[in-house]
């Protein structure tokens, strides 16, 4: 997908010197996909048409995108794959829902595309309270983001190839966690 002012190219091709994602601590694949975030992210418009469901009721972030990433990292317990296929998913929906990607959106948006990514590799989950409580909000809006992440953004398509992943995210969330 070519770049342009509106989208930032989230493809990157397996380098030489690329660790896995397999190799890298939950918190480091956290704070990966914070920075393939921060690198999509959009000015919030000044007479927004649509309100945006995922900005945050405040003004300024409490938390730096990168530390929130490494607390979904270390709390949420699942499996590094969780992490890849959250930066697929989050990288379909910028692509056709850049607009979403403001400063104050993306913390919901890491947030809700890791919990439907844990939903859909793990055998085992935590209960919804515990998803809502690492990520600082009630059970209820989880539930709520979650169903319009799912439904309008993924258009009901959490499917994810071996292939996809691989190609699609894993060496941009391993060369953003590396890199920095």
């Amino acid at each position: 997908m070519p770049s342009s002012t509106n989208q930032t190219n989230l493809s990157v091709k397996h380098g030489a010197n690329q660790a896995s994602t397999s190799t890298l601590t939950s918190s480091e694949l956290g704070v990966g996909l914070a920075r393939i975030l921060n690198s999509c992210l959009v000015q919030a418009p000044a007479n927004p048409s649509k309100k945006n469901p995922f900005l945050l009721f405040c003004s300024e972030a409490p938390i730096t995108l990168e530390d929130f990433g490494s607390r979904l990292g270390r709390y949420f317990a699942c499996s590094p794959v969780c992490f890849e296929v959250a930066a697929v998913y989050l990288g379909r929906v910028q692509a056709t829902h850049a607009e979403l990607f403001e400063p104050l959106a993306v913390f919901k948006l890491m947030l809700v595309a890791l919990t439907v990514a844990v939903k859909f590799c793990e055998d085992q989950c935590c209960p919804q309270l515990h998803y809502a409580k690492c990520g600082g909000i009630e059970t209820w809006e989880l539930n709520s983001l979650e169903s319009t992440f799912f439904i309008e953004l993924l258009k009901m398509s959490a499917h994810v190839t071996e292939t996809g992943r691989s190609e699609e995210h894993t060496s941009e969330l391993s060369h953003r966690t590396i890199s920095y």
